[in-house]
């Protein structure tokens, strides 16, 4: 927005003010501070008829209701700016309400149509020339594939954004890349390279003083640190982001770190303390319209039931889960669900059900590249046909595992390998009473 407005009068100039008082306080996290200028700064625009400054008024509020986790409200306000930038043919706004639309419905899951906003949003941006812009939704589309599954993909876009950044000299475009790619690394189970590329990305988020990418990138460290069992460094890492979280008021970031402090609870047997959170994130989530971490959630309430041994709850929120994930074409998670519902039949003794689902989503994980995942479900199919006395299909599905867990650097390599001594000592002894 111009410092001054064509044919600036003192009202003009106060909704000049307004707005830009609004932005400061939105800066600083103070949102109802932020609301109340922004709405003073709208009826000024509204009144002396300044089109293109209402416009990015509306874009502002929109962002706001979207950090507060009003999707429909925002959802609104998006497409009442957008409307506001196509009849004003402002192509560089247009792009940028494209891009934030797109954005919006991918925290939601709704994949299809995300695509569409950032591929309309793209082929703008690169039509105005904006590198900066085009670097933006490559990095956009890449998330939106990462949460896909289809790895390689996005490795490309991320790879494509990054080298734009470099050569715009936009450090914080870059440590946001390397953040990602270092997710893209730990999905795979390439645990050193991940927490390379995200002690590199933190190292520049701290010297850029971004409080919002240190907390995303000290949430991911302890995503890794969890995923190698290390859970009290994984805890403090989790509260220390969620404290920031909460200071800036972020709503869907804060589900995200309550679902994961969940799990580690979980893990450690404190049940009561786990539901507790994942009961807070599933209200945030369903509050934000987060049908992705609804799902998430949901699929994590169910494991609890399973370990409490209340199956049919389980199963009733599993399949609840799924639905959903299916909907929103979400691969790995329906892989993850379809796991679980595996190991619930098998602790029901449905084994032949067991072998059919554990089957589908070693496909699914497969096809998705995720090594990690395939190897958790091969392992759990070696139990099963253990459990069943199939003792050669079983350690066939046992060296599998093992052979994917060394590879991956995964802390499951040692307990795949006492299951595979385990099978070939019983084959051994079954061998030797013939």
């Amino acid at each position: 927005m111009s410092n001054s407005l064509p044919g600036s009068n003192p009202t003009a100039e106060k909704g000049h003010l307004a707005f830009e008082l609004g932005s400061a306080y939105a800066q600083k996290g103070d949102y109802s501070e932020a609301f109340r200028l922004y709405g003073e700064a709208l009826n000024i625009y509204e009144q002396i008829d300044a089109h293109q400054e209402r416009a990015g008024v509306l874009r502002e509020l929109a962002a706001l209701y979207e950090n507060q986790g009003n999707y429909a409200e925002a959802t609104r306000l998006y497409q009442e700016a957008l409307a506001a930038f196509e009849l004003l043919g402002d192509q560089r706004g247009r792009a940028i309400i494209l891009y934030q639309l797109g954005r919006l419905l991918q925290n939601q899951g709704l994949y299809d149509e995300t695509t569409r906003l950032y591929q309309e949003a793209l082929a703008a941006f690169e039509r105005l020339g904006d590198q900066q812009g085009r670097a933006i939704i490559l990095y956009q589309l890449g998330r939106l594939l990462q949460n896909q599954g289809l790895y390689d993909e996005a490795a490309r876009l991320y790879q494509e954004a990054l080298a734009a950044f470099e050569r715009l000299g936009d450090q914080q475009g870059k440590a946001i890349i390397l953040y990602q790619l270092g997710r893209l690394l730990q999905n795979q189970g390439l645990y050193d390279e991940a927490a390379r590329l995200y002690q590199e990305a933190l190292a520049l988020a701290e010297r850029l003083g971004s409080q919002e990418d240190r907390a995303a990138i000290l949430y991911s460290l302890g995503t890794l640190l969890q995923a190698q069992d290390n859970n009290m460094e994984a805890l403090r890492l989790y509260q220390e982001a969620l404290a920031i979280e909460e200071r800036l008021d972020n709503i869907n970031e804060r589900a995200s770190i309550l679902h994961n402090l969940g799990t580690i609870y979980q893990q450690l047997g404190d049940y009561e303390r786990a539901l507790q959170l994942y009961r807070e994130s599933l209200t945030l989530k369903q509050r934000l319209g987060n049908q992705y971490g609804v799902a998430q959630t949901l699929h994590q309430l169910g494991s609890v039931s399973q370990e409490q041994g209340s199956l049919q709850e389980a199963q009733r929120l599993y399949l609840e889960a799924l639905t959903i994930k299916q909907k929103l074409g979400d691969q790995s998670g329906v892989a993850s669900t379809l796991h679980q519902l595996g190991m619930l039949a098998q602790d029901s003794g449905e084994y032949e059900k067991a072998r059919q689902l554990y089957k589908e989503a070693i496909r699914y994980r497969q096809q998705l590249g995720d090594r990690e995942g395939e190897a958790v479900s091969l392992a759990q199919s070696a139990s099963l046909e253990e459990g069943d006395n199939n003792l050669e299909v079983a350690l066939d599905y046992i060296q599998r595992a093992e052979t994917i867990f060394s590879q991956t650097g995964s802390s499951y390599a040692e307990q795949a390998q006492r299951q595979r001594k385990r099978i070939e000592e019983r084959i051994g002894l079954n061998s030797s009473k013939l």
